[in-house]
């Protein structure tokens, strides 16, 4: 299919015949306007499982206590510096 400034351009050349390709052409083009006519179903949002919440704040906790893990102790005193 080309687009142009009048419109679409559909061609098809597999069929020995020019009716046989004009059915063709015809009949993907059907199929085009038959996929994007219909409007994909909307995406119910739902809410998180209570076992899905409690293992994201798991690993959540697991993950600070890693990363507080290594942090650096500084022992210099206040009056030392």
């Amino acid at each position: 299919m080309l687009w142009k400034e009048r419109g679409a351009s559909l061609f098809t050349h597999f069929r020995p015949s020019q009716e046989q390709n004009r059915e063709e052409a015809l009949q993907r083009l059907q199929e085009l306007l038959l996929s994007v006519a219909s409007l994909p179903r909307k995406r119910k949002p739902t809410k998180p499982t209570r076992n899905s919440q409690r293992k994201r704040l798991d690993r959540k906790t697991k993950h600070s206590a890693l990363k507080s893990s290594r942090k650096t102790i500084c022992l210099v005193s206040a009056g030392n510096r």
